[in-house]
């Protein structure tokens, strides 16, 4: 193999798969209506002929199979997006500190909003939630949870109410 071929068609490899991504992006948001399925042929054609026939220069194949990589990574991460656009596929749960968020006060969910840059706002959510857990593994039920910036460093206010308990004997 001549390679010089070789050489340019790596090149039109990698510039194929760039515009295959950008298209892809362009159909799942809906403003192309057909998928770039011609694109797609014409990389599978690239990549099947040069697996068939070896590329003897190394640099030139480990270029190829980072490309190969890379297209069968975007490929996957396409079926999946369409999966999920079409309802084939669940859409990744959220984490459980961010399902947590929902359970505070939208006045809770500004002041966190406000926190310094310096803050990680996960790990704030994280201590607040360890401590929660462990109050209620105390056999509180009702617990209220404020938070305050003090100097510009959160300061978590949680109260709890103890609930009135009716033992039977």
């Amino acid at each position: 193999m001549d390679p010089k071929t070789v050489r340019e068609d790596i090149e039109r490899l990698e510039k194929l798969i760039t515009k295959m991504k950008f298209e892809y992006e362009q159909f799942i948001r809906g403003t192309i209506k057909l998928p770039p399925a011609a694109v797609e042929r014409e990389i599978n054609n690239i990549v099947q002929s040069y697996n068939r026939k070896p590329i003897t220069n190394t640099t030139m194949r480990f270029r190829f199979n980072n490309l190969t990589a890379r297209f069968l990574s975007l490929r996957q991460k396409i079926q999946r997006d369409l999966g999920i656009r079409d309802g084939f596929i669940k859409a990744p749960a959220f984490h459980d500190d961010e399902r947590e968020v929902k359970n505070y006060s939208e006045k809770f969910i500004k002041k966190l909003e406000e926190l310094p840059a310096n803050y990680d706002k996960q790990k704030v959510l994280s201590a607040l939630n360890a401590k929660i857990n462990e109050l209620k593994s105390q056999g509180y039920a009702d617990i209220d949870v404020s938070l305050e910036i003090e100097n510009g460093k959160p300061r978590l206010r949680i109260i709890t109410k103890d609930e009135k308990k009716t033992f039977q004997d």
